[in-house]
């Protein structure tokens, strides 16, 4: 059964250290943490300076689907009741979006037609977080008439981060188990090398951990996995439980 675990939770196996150490999957290529890395520059939100108004589906203009989550690649179609831009535009790329989002947030925008187009989530995204999704300031419709841009909007949430593992309990655990860890983000090896750690459940006391990802990770210049492998990096002491 898969367990569910917090972030800012250490990976547990209730087991007793007594056998040899596991051989180290393949293909996985070491990185020591987390002495050696810097440590990660803090998320700064900028304020919200506009009025904000949840409505969905003020003005005429709609949003589908409305209640949806702000996903990896999610697309979310919106429809005006008039024409916005003329048909050069459809399916063009680089067109300004008539939608921005707070916080900041990367998307594309394509026009399907003159009165309707598909927003999509293309950057990452902040796990947790309501996002609100407004008309452009002083936008206005074909002709010339202004848009709702001040009274039309619609909250949006990403999901919260989640650490999952399918390493069970054991009864006697090795001196260096590996146990895998899986996040619904991808994630920095700098948050993961500063925060993951193995402890003893009796003295509290926290042991060092050592990661590894795979070789197509750790090409990249700054590897962002989903999967990592966790290992004591040194042999966890007998006879506690962890």
């Amino acid at each position: 059964m898969k367990k569910w675990f917090l972030i800012g939770l250490a990976a547990l196996a209730t087991a007793h250290a007594m056998q040899s150490p596991p051989p180290k999957p393949a293909g996985a290529v070491p990185v020591v943490s987390p002495n050696p890395l810097p440590a990660p520059t803090a998320l700064e939100i900028p304020e919200d300076t506009r009025i904000f108004t949840n409505d969905p589906a003020a003005g005429g203009v709609a949003i589908s689907p409305a209640d949806g989550k702000i996903e990896a690649d999610a697309s979310f179609s919106l429809t005006f009741p008039t024409d916005i831009v003329t048909p050069d535009k459809i399916d063009a790329e680089g067109t300004e979006s008539p939608v921005v989002a707070w916080p900041p947030l990367d998307a594309k925008f394509y026009w399907r037609s003159p009165a309707m187009g598909d927003w999509q989530v293309t950057g990452p995204r902040i796990p947790g977080q309501t996002y609100r999704l407004r008309l452009r300031e002083d936008l206005t419709a074909l002709d010339g008439s202004p848009l709702p841009d001040g009274t039309w909007g619609v909250e949006l949430t990403s999901d919260p981060l989640k650490v999952s593992s399918w390493y069970e309990e054991h009864s006697q655990l090795n001196s260096r188990p590996v146990v895998p860890l899986e996040f619904n983000y991808p994630i920095s090896l700098y948050d993961v090398a500063n925060g993951l750690w193995f402890q003893d459940r009796a003295t509290r006391k926290k042991f060092p951990a050592e990661i590894t990802v795979q070789v197509e990770e750790s090409n990249k210049p700054v590897p962002t996995p989903t999967i990592i492998r966790a290992t004591p990096r040194d042999p966890l002491p007998l006879g506690a439980t962890y």
